[in-house]
């Protein structure tokens, strides 16, 4: 039984009301998420948390730069998710789990482990990690339970491989040709692009 990190609901929901758009870039609110998430948490059982929505799973979400392009993944028919199987996704994301405790920011903690189990990208191939913004989408099952802390990383070069073939696939794509992409796109993605373009 795995335990995924929550937030109530109803610690952020004045904050959610207050923003019309989807995606929340603002220093001070995206900070003030943070904050919440860092220090009301709690875990409980995913099979739980997926079905109630007084709670809001916390799931890092990293999308891939080198240079005007960005690194776009296919989702396969095994991934655990059916709700996003044949999807296209910009993001590689997922639940935090207790054994994210440890030095540090618990949300970043879940980010790179998740990114380590999806991509095999080495330390140093990072130029920078940057908190883009908080995605809220309540209008579709998955956004109404999940609450999406964005990272843009950028990276020194293109040299990176997904690691679980099983599940997705992935090739870095220009700026200029993604928005072809986008009507297949994960609504996340859709979100994020959104704001890029």
């Amino acid at each position: 039984m795995e335990e995924v990190l929550v937030v109530k609901r109803e610690y952020i929901e004045e904050a959610l009301l207050r923003f019309e758009k989807k995606i929340i870039l603002d220093n001070l609110d995206k900070d003030y998420f943070m904050e919440i998430a860092c220090r009301d948490y709690s875990f409980m059982y995913r099979d739980l948390a997926e079905n109630d929505e007084c709670f809001k799973q916390i799931i890092p979400y990293a999308f891939l730069t080198y240079k005007d392009n960005v690194f776009v993944l296919r989702r396969l028919r095994m991934q655990n998710e059916t709700r996003l199987h044949n999807k296209i996704s910009i993001g590689v994301g997922g639940h935090i789990n207790p054994k994210e405790y440890g030095n540090g920011n618990i949300i970043e903690n879940g980010l790179f482990r998740e990114l380590n189990e999806e991509i095999n990208i080495k330390s140093t191939q990072i130029i920078a990690t940057n908190f883009y913004g908080v995605i809220n989408d309540d209008s579709n099952e998955v956004g109404k339970v999940h609450l999406g802390f964005v990272y843009q990383i950028e990276l020194a070069n293109m040299n990176i491989d997904i690691l679980e073939k099983d599940k997705m696939e992935g090739e870095w794509i220009p700026k200029n040709e993604i928005l072809d992409y986008y009507k297949d796109m994960e609504t996340w993605s859709q979100i994020i692009m959104d704001s890029l373009f």
